[in-house]
């Protein structure tokens, strides 16, 4: 018993010792993406109440607005150079900006004013470019609208780029409900081109001639390149308002 008490003694002190060196190297800290920018309204006053939206690397990071400005800072897991979109939402005049691109991995990046006045027409769309939204009403874009007693088009583009460019293919619209989309196209660049057959819709509203038609969609995309029936499905989702 005397020799077992001994024993134990010293597995304890040895558990003990290394213990109580084990490594203590620092952790790197990981590397840093700041945006920083102002905010402004339609009527070109600083935002105070209201916050930004940051996607990258598949996720979105929401940062609060002060006084017209912000700073988001975003740790991430390398510094490779991906697409960031940044987008201001006022909640004081329930208005967004357009959606601002900015390519960067690490550092700080000012992004100078965004302006949360959304436009009378847009087209959105969510689901592709990492999972977020875009939208094509970034000045000087065009929306348009035509249709008859058996099809509507809405059409928008970029003027500037050409791109991104919406093709929604409606049913003759009589009022407000549900109705199938039966075609969805769009153009992310002069390659790159993803359609859908049967999207739901909603037509949330239906003016009078010269008034809004504004609604809601979602449904899956494929690639449309290669073998295009065997291309994994996208889930889209959107929004839009067009004047008739």
């Amino acid at each position: 018993m005397k020799k077992i008490i001994p024993l134990i003694l010293s597995a304890v002190l040895f558990f003990f010792f290394f213990a109580c060196h084990k490594d203590h190297t620092p952790i790197p800290p990981k590397p840093t993406l700041i945006i920083q920018g102002t905010a402004v309204n339609c009527a070109v006053q600083p935002i105070d109440t209201g916050y930004v939206v940051v996607s990258v690397d598949d996720t979105s990071y929401r940062f609060p607005v002060g006084k017209g400005a912000f700073s988001a800072s975003i740790e991430r897991e390398d510094t490779a150079t991906v697409r960031v979109l940044i987008t201001l939402f006022d909640l004081v005049g329930g208005n967004r900006s357009y959606d601002d691109t900015l390519y960067a991995g690490t550092g700080t990046h000012d992004i100078g004013r965004l302006v949360a006045c959304k436009p009378d027409q847009w087209v959105t769309i969510a689901g592709l470019y990492y999972g977020v939204s875009f939208s094509d009403v970034s000045p000087p874009n065009q929306v348009e609208f035509s249709g008859n007693d058996s099809n509507t088009l809405i059409y928008a583009s970029n003027l500037t780029s050409g791109h991104p460019e919406f093709y929604l293919f409606l049913p003759g619209l009589k009022g407000t409900g549900p109705v199938i989309m039966r075609e969805f196209h769009i153009y992310l660049n002069s390659s790159e081109r993803y359609k859908g057959y049967n999207l739901a819709c909603t037509i949330t509203s239906y003016g009078s001639a010269g008034g809004y038609i504004t609604g809601t969609y979602s449904g899956n995309v494929r690639f449309d390149g290669g073998d295009f029936e065997t291309n994994p499905d996208i889930m889209i989702t959107g929004d839009f308002q067009v004047r008739r």
